[in-house]
């Protein structure tokens, strides 16, 4: 696995503002996360299964095991959405989709 770039890893916290209503906000979990970003080609299926659209990447880099769906992360400049985390032995791929609202 070639790590030839890097990402910013974002954790959610969701809490309740005076409205009662539940507002996720995102902060630095890692920066400078070395990893391999590619395009990711998927079937109109696996899109589905897996509830992706736009621009979607596959990602993978060394072991992270706290990385889950209520992640973001941070690459060239765009924030992306993550989803179908999979931790294996040394490493943790998932897809990275754009965030909702952007291209």
């Amino acid at each position: 696995m070639i790590l030839n770039t890097s990402i910013t890893l974002q954790s959610c916290t969701n809490t309740i503002n005076a409205e009662r209503v539940k507002v996720a906000t995102f902060a630095t979990y890692r920066a400078g996360v070395p990893a391999s970003v590619q395009p990711a080609t998927l079937t109109e299926a696996e899109r589905m299964a897996y509830g992706v659209r736009g621009e979607t990447m596959r990602v993978y880099l060394y072991v992270e095991p706290a990385i889950d769906e209520t992640f973001r992360m941070v690459w060239n400049g765009k924030t992306y959405e993550i989803r179908g985390v999979n931790h294996w032995r040394i490493h943790t791929a998932f897809l990275a989709m754009p965030k909702a609202g952007t291209s």
